[in-house]
């Protein structure tokens, strides 16, 4: 119950966490740090990045505030034994030369994984730092921040342990040869629903995000089980992805 209420107070916490920064007074000390521009962004990646003793968990998801390159840091703190874990949407993987960049981290020992949709990006060091993109549909121009207040860090680790546990391996993702009877069995409003409900949306925004009701998502999220045979959410998870319905 705890970390459900978390996953839903997360977006409002982040937005009363801008407002404060905007009307802070002098002196006083902010429990997050407004990064504007691609250089100053890239800067606090990096440092980030190098403050990780143990772990360091990413949502890799379009658009970038950097562009897809060589991140030399993961490769220096893997080669320390910080173990990097990263969800990557599938519109990022698409991207060209996305299966080379993806290979040299992999190959390197950072373990991914992919899903259809995220529900934001970002990035947590030892679940004490995380830094991430704000303004209207994240775009990088807005700035990022870098959050220090250990309630939202930990309910962005919250998040990406959910959706980390609802997502598949990249080259199962994408060798699995798609289930031609469930693709055509599921029609496109399904699919979107679906992927929202993978992403790790509650219902709640499920509801907001299609504009429905929460008992409309209920009836249709078991719809959708009654199709694939299923008895809970997760084993629809598993079908959804040994179909490649997404």
């Amino acid at each position: 119950m705890q970390r459900q209420l978390a996953l839903l107070k997360l977006q409002s916490r982040i937005d009363a966490l801008m407002q404060a920064y905007r009307g802070r007074a002098g002196g006083f000390e902010m429990p997050a740090e407004l990064v504007r521009g691609p250089g100053e962004i890239r800067e606090c990646f990096v440092r980030l990045q190098r403050t990780a003793r143990r772990e360091v968990l990413s949502f890799a998801q379009l658009p970038y505030a950097l562009a897809l390159e060589n991140n030399d840091t993961e490769l220096e703190m893997l080669g320390r034994g910080v173990r990097y874990r990263a969800v990557y949407e599938r519109a990022v993987l698409a991207q060209p030369g996305a299966s080379e960049h993806l290979r040299c981290y992999l190959d390197a020992g950072e373990q991914a994984r992919a899903a259809t949709v995220l529900p934001s990006k970002f990035v947590i060091a030892d679940r004490r730092l995380a830094l991430i993109p704000v303004g209207a549909h994240q775009e990088p121009a807005a700035g990022c921040l870098l959050i220090r207040t250990r309630g939202i860090v930990d309910a962005l680790a919250a998040l990406f342990e959910q959706v980390w546990d609802r997502s598949v391996p990249p080259q199962r993702h994408e060798r699995a040869e798609p289930d031609s009877h469930a693709q055509a069995t599921f029609s496109g409003e399904d699919l979107e629903l679906l992927a929202l409900m993978l992403a790790g949306l509650p219902d709640k925004a499920l509801a907001s995000r299609l504009g429905l009701s929460v008992r409309t998502v209920h009836r249709r999220i078991r719809r959708l089980m009654s199709l694939a045979g299923c008895t809970t959410r997760m084993r629809l998870g598993w079908y959804a992805a040994r179909a490649r319905l997404l």
